[in-house]
């Protein structure tokens, strides 16, 4: 009696833990739907790629070009239902992937599509690099940086001399695949004005007006701001110094009693909130006794500063600091 309540336990058992049947008809019928749709929306991300890149090479707009582009995934559902792609008993997740498919399609297409070589809307980007002082003696230049996706065709310069005179240039060098140079070989100091235009492979043009000032060959000179000379410091006393020119500053450096080793500088941006480096005229060094690598002992250090400017000209200034 007991074998027979067990074995009629187990039977209820199955029956409630039993999966239900597996409709393989409707699984395909729905894995062919969404196949079609995911389809259809590839297809119709291609075809707005095309209608938006139209569009925004009609208004010059990319913010028009965007908003095609997400109105156009709202007509997905009717034109599925237009199409008669069941698609109510999709998932969300499939939605999602459909429509994933779209957006893919449609921003791969868009920008190959406004992109050299197949489109260019947009003109050069012109970037002075020149600098604002340059001193006889150096290379007296023009540096323009050039963003262009397209080639450059041409680049020239009307430059108008400290006399009034009007020099027109177009022998620009290009030095990187952004940076063109031309060769001035002025030998008079004063202020040049100077024009440029750019052209890119499919007639744009870009321009822009600035001016360098050429200045006499004059050396660097040396101004210790912060611990006096023959003090008494420690390893963690920073020494800073000023250093001046009337153009580029190219290089300091210092070595260190009779080593031979020159350690070069790199300039802060400001001292005590009143001396500020520009990166160019005037510029705050700052001396660490205990950088790494060149840790100065205890005991007296005689120190050799040296200064040179984009001319050549070079200055030294000798300091003495014990280390106690």
């Amino acid at each position: 009696m007991a074998k027979k309540k067990l074995r009629k336990v187990e039977e209820e058992d199955d029956d409630e833990f039993a999966p239900p049947p597996f409709d393989e008809r409707e699984f395909y019928s729905t894995e062919l739907e969404l196949a079609k749709g995911t389809m259809v929306a590839a297809l119709w991300g291609i075809l707005i790629a095309v209608v938006a890149t139209a569009v925004f090479a009609t208004t010059g707009s990319f913010y028009i070009g965007v908003a095609v582009g997400v109105i156009a995934a709202l007509v997905l559902k009717p034109m599925m239902d237009r199409l008669r792609i069941i698609t109510r008993q999709l998932e969300t997740m499939k939605w999602l992937g459909m429509f994933f498919s779209y957006f893919m399609c449609w921003v791969a297409f868009w920008i190959l599509l406004v992109n050299p070589p197949i489109m260019d809307l947009s003109p050069p980007q012109l970037r002075d690099k020149t600098p604002a002082y340059q001193e006889l003696g150096s290379a007296l230049r023009l540096s323009i940086e050039v963003k262009e996706n397209s080639g450059v065709s041409s680049i020239t310069a009307e430059i108008i001399l400290p006399g009034g005179a009007l020099d027109k240039r177009g022998n620009f060098m290009e030095v990187t695949t952004k940076l063109y140079q031309l060769d001035l070989g002025y030998n008079a100091t004063g202020v040049y004005n100077y024009h440029i235009r750019v052209e890119d492979g499919t007639g744009k043009s870009a321009t822009m007006d600035d001016y360098t000032e050429i200045v006499a060959s004059v050396p660097p000179t040396i101004e210790l701001v912060a611990i006096q000379n023959n003090s008494n410091i420690t390893v963690d006393t920073p020494i800073y110094f000023l250093v001046k020119d009337n153009a580029l500053i190219s290089g300091v450096y210092y070595t260190l009693d009779k080593s031979p080793e020159n350690i070069f500088l790199k300039h802060v941006k400001k001292y005590n909130n009143e001396l500020f480096s520009d990166g160019v005229k005037n510029n705050v060094y700052k001396i660490m006794p205990n950088a790494t690598g060149h840790r100065w002992a205890a005991g007296l250090h005689n120190m050799t500063l040296t200064a040179s400017d984009a001319a050549g000209n070079l200055v030294n200034a000798g300091y003495s600091f014990t280390i106690i």
